[in-house]
């Protein structure tokens, strides 16, 4: 798992918050994931301002959203 936070979401100890807690998630949630999945997450602006429940809650929403896509056909 990779993550990025750009500086325009703060000062360092800011964008660190942020990766912790996206870190938090995939801790807690690593049996939902295969084990040979990369991910990576960039954050935008505004993740500063949210708490463990709102990321958590975003990263939900988009794996959500990925389950719901067809079937990629690119390694046919």
């Amino acid at each position: 798992m990779g993550i990025t936070v750009g500086k325009k979401i703060g000062n360092s100890v800011q964008r660190n918050h942020v990766k912790r807690r996206i870190r938090e998630y995939f801790r807690l949630h690593k049996a939902l994931l295969p084990a040979s999945s990369d991910i990576v997450f960039t954050a935008k602006t505004g993740a500063d301002r949210l708490l463990y429940a709102g990321i958590a809650s975003e990263i939900d929403r988009l794996f959500d959203a990925h389950a719901h896509e067809p079937e990629s056909h690119l390694n046919e």
